[in-house]
C-alpha cells in the first residue's frame, strides 16, 4: 500500500504481514511500495484511496506528479525535494484520528522519518512531516530539528530542538519525535514530556512539560511530506518511509522495531 490512514485494526487499514509496530499507526507512506517504483504510474498524481476514513485525496507535488519525486538514493527508494518548490501533500485530512484534542482533553502523538540531507545549516529551512495550521509537526530551522505543536486556544505552542549539524552529512538517518500531552507515562515518555531520538534511540533533546492550559488543535487540514505550511519552508533533501502514531508514544524497543525494519534498506547496521 503506498499510504494510508486509518488507526491499525480499523475496516479497510491493511494490518497482515510483518510490519512496523501497528499499534496505533495511524499514517503509513512508504516509497518502496508498489506504486512508486520506478516513478511510479502516471495517474498517482490523481487519487488515491484514503483508508479508513471513506474518502479520497489528491496526492501532489507542486502540482506535478508525485512519482517525478520518486528515486534511489544509495540504493534506497526515497522522494528527493529541491528545495524550493517540491512537496507531497495530503489534502484535509481529519486531524482528530491523529491526536486527541480539545480544552478539556490531552492527548499524544509520534512520528517516525527516515530522511537524507546535506542542506541543514542556517539559513536552510523544511518541514519534514507537517499538519498545515501549525498543528503538528517535524522541521528543521536554522540548522536545528524542531518538533512543534501549536495550543488550540492559539495563546503558545510547544517544541523541542536538536542541533542538527551531526546528522548533516548525506547519509540516512532515522528520527521518532514524541509528544506526550497527558498525566500518565506512555512508553518510556513521561507525561507532559517532548523528545526526539535519532538512530540509537537515545534520547536527543527533551523539553520541560507543557503548560497547564495546553491542548491539541484538531481542525481538519492539510498533512505535508518536504513542505512546513502553505507553500513556505520547502525541505531539501531526501525522505524515506514516514510513519505517525495517534495518542501514543514507542517505547524503546518499539522504536527499535521500527529502525531495524528499514535499517538495512537505508544503509544503517547499528
Amino acid at each position: 500500500m503506498g499510504w494510508n490512514i486509518g488507526k491499525s485494526g480499523e475496516d479497510g487499514v491493511w494490518t497482515g504481514g510483518e510490519n512496523v509496530v501497528r499499534d496505533n499507526l495511524i499514517f503509513h507512506f512508504d516509497p518502496g511500495d508498489y506504486w512508486c517504483a520506478p516513478k511510479g504510474p502516471a495517474s498517482v498524481a490523481s487519487t488515491v484511496k484514503e483508508l479508513g476514513l471513506g474518502d479520497t485525496a489528491t496526492v501532489n507535488s507542486s502540482g506535478n506528479d508525485v512519482g517525478d519525486l520518486w528515486t534511489e538514493a544509495g540504493g534506497a527508494p526515497c522522494f528527493q525535494f529541491n528545495g524550493t518548490s517540491e512537496y507531497i501533500n495530503f489534502p484535509t485530512i481529519d486531524v482528530s484520528k491523529f491526536i486527541t484534542g480539545g480544552a478539556t482533553t490531552t492527548g499524544a502523538i509520534t512520528s517516525c522519518v527516515w530522511f537524507r540531507t546535506s542542506h541543514m545549516e542556517n539559513p536552510d529551512d523544511g518541514g519534514l512531516v507537517f499538519i498545515e495550521n501549525y498543528t503538528y509537526g517535524v522541521f528543521i530551522s536554522n540548522g536545528d530539528i524542531q518538533q512543534y505543536a501549536t495550543d488550540g486556544s492559539g495563546t503558545s505552542n510547544e517544541y523541542t530542538m536538536l542541533d542538527v549539524t551531526a546528522y548533516n552529512d548525506d547519509n540516512w538517518h532515522f528520527l521518532v519525535a514524541m509528544m506526550n500531552n497527558t498525566s500518565s507515562t506512555i512508553g518510556d515518555t513521561p507525561a507532559g514530556a517532548c523528545s526526539i531520538y535519532v538512530d540509537d534511540m537515545v534520547a536527543k533533546a527533551a523539553s520541560s512539560t507543557f503548560h497547564s492550559s495546553f491542548y491539541f488543535r484538531t481542525t481538519d487540514a492539510d498533512l505535508n511530506i518536504g513542505l512546513l505550511n502553505s507553500n513556505t519552508w520547502y525541505y531539501e533533501g531526501e525522505i524515506g518511509p514516514v510513519m505517525m502514531y495517534s495518542d501514543y508514544c514507542l517505547d524503546e524497543d518499539e522504536r527499535m522495531h521500527n529502525y531495524n525494519f528499514y535499517s538495512h534498506r537505508y544503509g544503517r547496521t547499528s
